[in-house]
């Protein structure tokens, strides 16, 4: 009896034996993130394993088991080597003194949230010049028109689903479309609009989450797409919102190499936004804010808690350059 006792598994440690197993899995699994829809998922959370593996690493100093220490070390450290880049501040370009600042706020508000004042009290706090939402439904849109007096110009659809979109705006827009990337389409807001004489295109999407292989490849199709409009349309753009997939995703990667557009968190901080109630140390980089070369970024930071499972994305932009395009005569 005594024997068994001394063989026995304390209290709790087969549950931190459990999840340190995850975590090196999901460190390995990670390795086929392009060829596997589980490989890509897992590397959604590399903050969580350098987290927890870091831990892990010192409880098995303390254990005397050193193979597993080294293990859980090594493994830490090749998600380290991933965040490296979000936290190492570059030294950033600053736009001209005189340089007029654009701020854009994006927010997945959730379907089924229902504090519309708490939302609408965010949003006109930020003063914001722009405002993206994503899961829309008509009871949003009806309860945060008459809250959001300031933004004159709107372009919306609501849905049933989790894919209503909407954008509200101070500045008076040039074009307006609710265009669909891929057929059957999500709704993907697109507004035209000037910025201290210079035109810039901003699009605001939110594809499927990937639950299966099947909703992975449709977010991907919908990334495609727009990646082959920006390249075609060659403009300054601005890309927001809830892309559901991590800055470590290849698929993300692709995005930006294909766009040449800037992922404005990096040098910033990881900036996990979801789940959002949970502490932000546990939250992943799934909410976006993408510009293309042509602008300075002055301020990227997530909002608070507003009643939503994601924090708001609030940027600040300016034109990296004083240079205006030649009009023709």
């Amino acid at each position: 009896m005594s024997d068994f006792k001394r063989r026995s598994i304390p209290p709790g440690w087969g549950a931190f034996g459990l999840i340190t197993i995850t975590c090196l899995l999901g460190t390995v699994a990670g390795i086929f993130n392009r060829t596997s829809w589980i490989g890509e998922l897992s590397i959604h959370f590399r903050v969580q394993y350098v987290l927890w593996l870091t831990i892990a690493a010192i409880v098995c100093v303390w254990r005397h088991r050193r193979a597993a220490a080294a293990l859980c070390a090594a493994s830490s450290l090749i998600n380290v080597l991933f965040l490296i880049p979000f936290f190492y501040a570059p030294h950033f370009a600053q736009p001209p003194a005189s340089a007029v600042t654009l701020k854009v706020v994006s927010l997945n508000v959730h379907l089924a949230n229902t504090h519309f004042d708490r939302v609408a009290n965010f949003l006109n706090a930020t003063g914001a010049d722009i405002i993206v939402l994503e899961e829309v439904d008509a009871r949003w849109l009806d309860e945060l028109r008459p809250r959001l007096k300031a933004y004159k110009e709107e372009i919306s659809e609501a849905r049933y689903d989790c894919f209503g979109m909407a954008l509200f705006c101070r500045i008076p827009l040039i074009d307006r479309q609710i265009i669909e990337l891929v057929d059957p389409g999500i709704p993907t807001v697109q507004a035209r609009l000037m910025l201290d004489g210079r035109p810039l295109t901003l699009y605001g999407m939110h594809p499927p989450p990937p639950m299966s292989p099947a909703h992975a490849r449709a977010r991907n199709r919908q990334l495609q797409a727009l990646a082959r409009r920006l390249i075609l349309s060659g403009g300054p753009a601005v890309v927001v919102g809830d892309l559901n997939m991590t800055s470590w995703s290849p698929f993300f990667s692709d995005f930006l190499k294909d766009t040449n557009l800037l992922d404005t968190r990096i040098g910033r901080g990881v900036q996990g936004s979801w789940p959002s109630p949970l502490p932000i140390f546990l939250n992943i980089p799934i909410d976006h804010a993408l510009v293309s070369k042509d602008f300075v970024v002055r301020r990227r930071l997530l909002g608070p808690h507003v009643g939503s499972d994601h924090r708001p994305v609030i940027l600040e932009i300016s034109w990296a350059g004083t240079e205006r395009p030649k009009l023709k005569p």
